[in-house]
């Protein structure tokens, strides 16, 4: 039926109504696309850039920030910690007390006397000397020499009744036992010699002794009221502030007391009163001055034995475990414990004693605030005699004459040679666009 006028009227209007509305609807959702892209005209050849990068990244609020653990922000290695380390280290080679500098990678031999029976020694805080202590003419010296191998000082003799029973000691860890032994313990026939922060005096100190020895030749009592016990070890803070003072009781219980700088009588540390039964070894101050390093462990045939390390801050209740020697099984312990002398890391050996026979089980480094610990690797398993830190890295010495050290690639390399260089990786031919083999022509 043929369509009326009105009707044909109503049709066109209609298709003109849609044809707008899809003609708006399409200008909408190219302004849309417009939008998004962003602004301008857009072409074939443009690269189109991705959704992330024309998000707003918004910088997250600080409370909101998890603080990254010691993995991830840094290689393993960066817990070798060199900073503010001395040049030379002092070690027993071939019988004789030996300089090293990192430097040069260079050795120098002690001039110390011949009639000189060693017991033990000590770097200065910036390595550039050494204090011997030892029997000489039948008496207790100190004596002072350079790291050029020059005494510094004649022999100054310490004020003392009689001569404590000593052994000589061809490790380079002050007051350690002989290296075929057992490892570094504080003993009742040991004694020790430690610098005082400034670089001008020494500490000795152990049964009978507790001195200090001044490079002037001058020697003064360190004085012991209210100490209760044998005086095992006295060790200056870094701050000058204060002397810590290991003692220990006829039943076997050790004890630190705290001397402050103008006093003449010492207080009880209390985080050390109730470790009764047990031992203390290695103990040190933190470089910060603000709190002390120690082994604890109990104590077998004058052994600190299951050695456990703590770090005790002079704000704290209680001393935190920093490090255990479970690896090494019941027969193990920690010893010859060291704290970076920036206070950022600690290094420390693992030994295992089997039959009265010392082993090394192993030899780590840690930071002091977080993270795992990283294993130093090693190729023998005798017995650590000297672990210390230098402005190369760790350095450390073993019973049957083995010398290492080992910087943040943890690469551990012979003292005294250079580290050997990582190799270059070349591209293989088979990676060079075949259209760059092709001459042009």
């Amino acid at each position: 039926m043929p369509l009326t006028g009105s009707q044909r009227h109503r049709n066109a209007t209609s298709k003109r109504f849609w044809g707008v509305t899809v003609l708006f609807t399409c200008a909408l959702i190219l302004s849309a696309c417009g939008d998004d892209e962003g602004s301008g005209p857009q072409f074939v050849s443009d690269v189109r850039p991705t959704s992330i990068s024309t998000q707003t990244v918004s910088a997250p609020s600080p409370t909101a920030t998890t603080p990254p653990t010691e993995q991830a922000t840094s290689e393993p290695g960066s817990v070798i910690s060199t900073r503010s380390a001395p040049r030379f280290a002092y070690l027993i080679i071939d019988g004789a007390l030996t300089s090293y500098d990192s430097a040069g990678r260079t050795f120098t031999r002690i001039d110390l006397p011949s009639d000189l029976t060693l017991i033990g020694h000590a770097a200065s805080p910036t390595g550039d000397r050494v204090g011997v202590l030892g029997v000489q003419n039948s008496r207790l010296i100190v004596q002072f020499f350079g790291a050029d191998g020059v005494a510094l000082t004649e022999a100054i003799p310490l004020s003392v009744p009689s001569i404590p029973r000593v052994e000589s000691s061809p490790s380079a860890t002050p007051g350690a036992t002989p290296a075929t032994a057992m490892p570094v313990q504080d003993t009742a026939n040991k004694l020790h010699i430690d610098w005082i922060p400034q670089g001008n005096a020494v500490t000795v100190s152990g049964p009978g002794v507790n001195q200090r020895v001044s490079m002037s030749g001058e020697v003064m009592p360190i004085s012991r009221t209210g100490v209760a016990g044998t005086v095992m070890r006295s060790i200056w803070s870094p701050m000058d502030l204060q002397v810590a003072i290991q003692t220990q009781l006829q039943n076997g219980d050790q004890s630190v007391y705290l001397l402050d700088s103008g006093h003449d009588e010492a207080r009880p540390l209390e985080a050390f009163e109730d470790i009764h039964g047990q031992g203390l070894s290695n103990l040190q101050w933190m470089p910060s001055g603000l709190g002390l390093i120690a082994v604890m462990g109990d104590v077998e045939n004058g052994v600190v034995m299951n050695g456990q390390l703590y770090m005790y801050r002079f704000d704290a209740e209680t001393p935190s475990l920093i490090a255990t020697s479970g690896l090494g099984g019941p027969s193990s312990t920690i010893t010859h414990a060291v704290v970076s002398p920036d206070g950022h890391s600690i290094a420390y050996a693992v030994m295992v004693r089997d039959l009265n026979t010392w082993h090394l089980h192993s030899l780590w480094v840690r930071s002091m605030k977080s993270g795992p610990a990283v294993s130093i690797p090693t190729d023998s398993g005798s017995p650590i005699t000297s672990l210390q830190w230098t402005e190369e890295g760790i350095v450390w010495q073993q019973a049957d004459g083995t010398l290492m050290v080992v910087d943040d690639s943890l690469n551990p390399r012979p003292l005294g040679t250079s580290p050997v260089a990582t190799p270059v990786v070349e591209a293989s031919p088979a990676a060079t666009p075949i259209d760059e083999l092709v001459p042009v022509g």
